[in-house]
């Protein structure tokens, strides 16, 4: 009978970031020199908090994208631009990184995310129309 090791079951944090200890595997990927892995956690942190601000609808299988697309209205489009073209940079990309590099990305994402907080939360809504939004308060 095979016993499940801590890696085995710890949640991938894909399968749900709200459930995830990002911080915690953010601090191993900083220990570890894991400079690609700490930006990718980042990501997933900003995703995370644009959530729980109801600025966007978490689900496993949406793209970068499709977040993108969800703050349009919410004032965050471009720094949230901005995050994205950095992380899918670093991630998706390879770009080379280094600790300036590394340092530089993650002050933009701190930015980000001390901002998100100072929005004001739009209901979700399928009519994405400014007008729409009175409406929906009901």
């Amino acid at each position: 009978k095979l016993k499940p090791s801590e890696d085995f079951i710890a949640l991938s944090p894909e399968d749900n970031i709200h459930a995830a200890d990002l911080e915690n595997q953010f601090a191993k990927a900083l220990k570890d020199q894991n400079l690609r892995e700490a930006i990718r956690l980042k990501y997933l942190m900003a995703i995370r908090e644009l959530s729980k601000h109801n600025l966007i609808r978490w689900k496993k299988d949406k793209t970068n994208h499709d977040y993108l697309s969800e703050t349009f209205q919410t004032g965050l489009y471009v720094t949230f631009a901005q995050v994205t073209n950095l992380f899918e940079r670093f991630w998706y990309g390879e770009a080379e990184i280094n600790e300036g590099k590394f340092q530089n990305t993650l002050s933009v994402f701190e930015t980000f995310l001390q901002s998100i907080g100072s929005v004001n939360q739009p209901e979700q809504s399928q009519d994405t129309s400014p007008n729409n939004s009175a409406a929906n308060n009901e």
